[in-house]
C-alpha cells in the first residue's frame, strides 16, 4: 500500500512541476523582463539545459524558430 502511494504522490509531483523557463504570450513578439528576444535569442538563452525539448516554453520557441527560417528571403544573384 505504502509503495502505491509513494508512486502516486511522485507521478503526481512530476506532473505539476513549473515550467524552468520564462513564460512566452507572443511566440512572435518576445519580451522577456522588458528586453525583446527573437525566437533563438530565446532558445540560446533560456533553453540550454537538459529535456529542455520538453518545456512548453522552449516547445513554443522552437515553432515559431523554425517558421522564421521558412520565410521568403529575396536572394540576389551575382552578375
Amino acid at each position: 500500500m505504502k509503495k502505491i502511494l509513494l508512486t502516486t504522490l511522485l507521478m503526481l509531483t512530476g506532473c505539476t512541476e513549473a515550467s524552468k523557463t520564462p513564460k512566452i504570450s507572443d511566440a512572435s513578439n518576445i519580451i522577456v523582463n522588458d528586453k525583446k528576444y527573437t525566437a533563438i535569442q530565446y532558445i540560446r538563452e533560456f533553453c540550454q539545459f537538459p529535456e529542455a525539448e520538453k518545456d512548453t516554453n522552449c516547445h513554443t520557441a522552437s515553432v515559431q524558430a523554425n517558421k522564421d527560417m521558412s520565410k521568403f528571403r529575396n536572394v540576389k544573384m551575382a552578375d
